[in-house]
């Protein structure tokens, strides 16, 4: 079987042709290079992956395949040894013996998707009785629902994700990362604005006819506005206009897990009447077992 390094359209394609996420594509390596990662993209028969470095502390450091790879991948060890590191993680969509289960997920492994296909009263009768009501009340507020592109609008959404983070104790990448993934045509924002001002956003990617969630905030003190539910409404309506078939919220509490960092969010997602889903989560394939226990000795000791 022949492994070759794919051009953007070899790699795309296969993507696209095998429901891969937009974390699989050229453009997504892009954004992790002009970040300062180095990218490795192969392309197996039957399979493609595409893998970003991320550097630890005394030179060590990891590679990780974000929702991939996509496909069938058989032999896998034989592939991807030769990468170096001290671990390979991956978030397959089937297990292999040789994978151990790793200490983190890297991507929430359960979410909740909306079934765009259904006309809205369907998509409304659908929704917890909850979700139906304040979504009423958003739509009496006088909001208005904008697409923001201007660098002004960015630095809204900048100042909001801040307050919003501090709030809820949450992390955030560095504004720059924000700023490359709002270059890809792939990712668009969406801004709730009561009179000139904006108090709540997300941030969604297009990609193989699924929008998905990717960041949000919103302000606290317009909390009774109930403007994230009139925003998410109207950004289903607009996703679907454009041909997206589902709408993913992006990552939720796995079933029987209360505690979960994601516990609080995922009442909110959950009350649109989309589809549970849980995939495997993250595993790694560990090439240096001395050091992958001093990584998990250090992430218990300093947890990020």
């Amino acid at each position: 079987m022949n492994t070759i390094e794919p051009t953007k359209e070899q790699l795309n394609s296969f993507v696209l042709a095998n429901h891969g996420s937009l974390q699989q594509s050229w453009q997504w390596g892009e954004l992790q290079e002009r970040m300062g990662r180095p990218v490795q993209r192969f392309l197996f028969d039957g399979a493609a992956a595409t893998f970003v470095r991320h550097d630890l502390r005394l030179g060590k450091y990891y590679w990780l395949c974000p929702k991939g790879p996509v496909g069938k991948v058989e032999n896998l060890e034989s592939r991807i040894s030769n990468l170096g590191g001290i671990f390979i993680r991956l978030e397959p969509e089937i297990l292999n013996s040789s994978f151990v289960k790793a200490p983190k997920d890297h991507n929430p492994r359960a979410t909740v998707i909306v079934d765009l296909a259904k006309g809205e009263d369907e998509l409304l009768a659908a929704m917890h009785p909850k979700t139906r009501y304040n979504l009423r009340l958003a739509q009496k507020k006088g909001l208005r629902i904008e697409n923001l592109e201007s660098r002004i609008s960015q630095e809204e959404f900048w100042e909001l994700m801040q307050r919003t983070a501090k709030r809820d104790k949450f992390f955030l990448h560095p504004k720059r990362y924000y700023e490359e993934l709002l270059k890809m045509e792939e990712v668009k924002l969406f801004g709730c604005y009561h009179e000139a001002k904006l108090i709540a956003a997300a941030m969604v990617s297009l990609w193989a006819e699924k929008a998905m969630y990717l960041h949000g905030a919103s302000d606290y003190e317009y909390r009774a506005f109930m403007a994230p539910y009139l925003l998410h409404w109207e950004i289903m309506k607009q996703v679907k206009a454009a041909g997206c078939k589902y709408y993913d919220f992006g990552g939720v509490a796995p079933e029987n897990e209360p505690g979960h960092f994601l516990a609080g969010i995922s009442r909110f997602k959950s009350g649109w009447g989309g589809k549970y889903e849980e995939y495997a989560g993250s595993w790694d394939y560990v090439l240096d077992r001395f050091w992958y226990g001093i990584y998990k000795l250090a992430r218990r000791l300093l947890p990020s």
